[in-house]
């Protein structure tokens, strides 16, 4: 079970929340309150295991940036932590 997401280059150090698939069939979103937390879907993949692993976030809530604000400045070779 992941317990924080850190990508040093763009200032993400956050922790992670479960996430779930609601009764439309959509992956339900980080609370937008938290602005500094992801999200993982908690029935699927963990990060670092075989397969794909789905975490979520927010770029910017209706008060403010979020955690992935700046996830456009990644470049190709920039290393992230689970």
């Amino acid at each position: 079970r992941p317990t924080r997401l850190q990508i040093p280059s763009i200032g993400v150090d956050a922790p992670f929340t479960a996430l779930a698939i609601n009764s439309k069939g959509q992956l339900e979103a980080p609370p937008a309150q938290n602005t500094n937390l992801v999200g993982w879907y908690a029935k699927g993949v963990s990060p670092g295991e075989l397969g794909t692993a789905i975490v979520a976030g927010h770029v910017d809530t209706a008060t403010s940036a979020a955690v992935f604000a700046r996830l456009g400045e990644l470049e190709k070779g920039d290393r992230f932590r689970v």
